[in-house]
């Protein structure tokens, strides 16, 4: 019977044999398919890039839009998606008849804007 790192070692070897065939395979897949496409037109770099419409430039921003943009503040489907179970279980653990806690669920909503952000 073989010992446990005897068998790690076959498994492992076999693992990067694996990997390495995987790899040879895609790149001389690549390399046919880049031939088949044949050389660029005059003029054009790659197809690829010929494809691609020119993106507009941007307007400048602000610092404060640009960091509201970055933490997408006008999408707030994750910060909801974030705030509602924290929410739910502050309105579950509140006494019978009362209202939840204004305090934690204004804290849970002000986490769930950072988190998300």
């Amino acid at each position: 019977s073989c010992s446990v790192s005897a068998l790690l070692q076959i498994a492992a070897e076999s693992m990067f044999r694996h990997a390495v065939a995987t790899a040879v395979r895609r790149r001389a897949s690549h390399a046919i398919a880049a031939t088949r496409a044949g050389p660029p037109r005059q003029g054009q770099a790659c197809r690829c890039l010929a494809t691609t419409p020119p993106t507009p430039p941007q307007p400048k921003r602000s610092k404060p839009e640009a960091l509201l943009a970055l933490a997408r503040v006008d999408a707030p489907a994750g910060t909801l998606l974030l705030y509602w179970p924290g929410a739910w279980s502050i309105a579950l653990a509140a006494p019978p008849g009362a209202l939840p806690d204004m305090k934690l669920l204004a804290l849970f909503g002000a986490g769930s804007v950072i988190m998300r952000g």
